[in-house]
């Protein structure tokens, strides 16, 4: 019997795009800023405040953004004007950069501005989908922006980003620029007519606010342990990132270019272990995927500290990658099993400051370790601080699964 195809309109096709492409330019500047920053000082904290610039914002705007989809101005509008800013600011750095007039300080103030505008853009594009979508299909077309997010800012964009730095330290930034200025015109290009039939119905309950999904997520014992991790493994995670471009300078004396491969190689990993993630929580279920995960974490950070060939570390951040997006996978299923469809929004919300706190937190505590103790300091703090993580919490994760022990 024949699949049935599904088409999810031009309105979506035209959204999917934009996004797609707008995201490309954001993995080019995952890759370029560290860079940019490298070729202007050699002080890790000053280069490890550039991951702090663009994570920062996912912190303080997060919310803000789901205040003002709530009940701020046409959400395909917003969308708009929200690219053409970040159009405007990374054309504005390519052309510091190619009149060599950048200075650290301006390149700092103006990543934070792209990473505001990219929260914000984040939120209506989940808010904005929905409506173009007819409610069966949203799965599908959630998959496939997920998949355009991933292939663009974490795959393909900063290994991209990194080759076009090498080239001249202007052109990744010139080239995002034009696609943004493309994104912005594919979404200009479109009429917002969704698809499906709006019936007139009584005025919803406001949704939950981000502080009652903080309530619920503390008084959760299950969701207070999975946030609690989750914000100290981003914290050491992060710590290595933040200087991950003078680890490959000084450790594995690897080039910009190579730079982009190890960013890369984390997203590898991830695409990889996709299609097994189902079978292996099968066949070994999901507390000893767990546990296993943070023993893989912190071995990889030992590794990492240790190794000094260039192969070898894209090994092993191939590896931290899939277990990064198996132990993701995992805990979003065990959240969604307890958290009621009320609260889900707010919840989310709320682990969304864990992760990007313990990001924009860990960056700087990265910067500081490696200015006192050289680039392997963050990695050696991230197996201790992860290996007791594992230590601690290895009984309590059972309540993942509901055992006992």
């Amino acid at each position: 019997m024949a699949k049935t195809k599904i088409r999810l309109g031009s309105e979506f096709t035209g959204l999917w795009l934009s996004n797609a492409v707008a995201n490309l330019g954001d993995g080019l500047s995952v890759a370029a800023g560290p860079l940019l920053l490298a070729s202007l000082t050699s002080d890790p904290l000053l280069v490890a405040a550039s991951l702090f610039a663009q994570q920062a914002p996912w912190l303080l705007f997060s919310p803000l953004g789901a205040a003002l989809l709530d009940r701020g101005p046409d959400r395909r509008l917003l969308l708009v004007a929200l690219t053409t800013t970040r159009c405007a600011v990374v054309a504005a750095l390519a052309a510091l950069v190619w009149l060599d007039l950048a200075t650290i300080p301006v390149v700092y103030a103006l990543l934070f501005t792209l990473g505001a505008a990219g929260a914000l853009a984040d939120g209506a594009i989940g808010a904005l989908v929905p409506a173009l979508v007819p409610a069966a299909d949203l799965g599908t077309a959630n998959s496939r922006v997920s998949a355009g997010t991933l292939a663009g800012s974490t795959l393909l964009g900063p290994a991209l980003g990194a080759w076009l730095f090498a080239v001249a330290a202007a052109a990744p930034f010139t080239a995002e620029a034009l696609g943004f200025a493309v994104a912005a015109v594919l979404l200009r290009g479109r009429r917002q007519a969704p698809p499906i039939e709006v019936v007139t119905r009584a005025a919803p309950p406001p949704p939950p606010s981000l502080a009652e999904g903080l309530r619920w997520l503390w008084h959760n014992r299950l969701l207070r342990l999975l946030a609690l991790a989750l914000l100290l493994m981003n914290m050491t995670l992060y710590g290595f990132l933040g200087v991950l471009v003078l680890y490959a300078r000084e450790r594995l004396d690897a080039g910009p270019a190579a730079f982009g491969l190890l960013l890369a190689a984390t997203a590898a990993g991830g695409v990889l272990v996709v299609p097994l993630v189902p079978r292996l929580v099968d066949r070994f279920g999901p507390v000893p995927l767990l546990r296993a995960g943070l023993v893989v974490e912190t071995v990889a950070h030992v590794a990492l500290a240790l190794v000094r060939a260039f192969p070898a570390a894209i090994a092993v951040l191939v590896v931290f990658g899939a277990h990064s997006v198996l132990w993701g996978t995992i805990t979003r299923t065990a959240r969604a099993r307890v958290v009621p469809d009320r609260l889900r929004r707010s919840v989310n919300g709320a682990f969304l400051l864990f992760s990007s706190g313990g990001a924009a937190l860990g960056a700087i505590q990265g910067g500081l370790v490696a200015r006192a103790f050289g680039v392997t300091g963050p990695l050696w703090v991230a197996a201790v601080v992860v290996g007791l993580l594992s230590a601690l919490t290895w009984q309590l994760l059972a309540v993942v699964g509901g055992e006992d022990g």
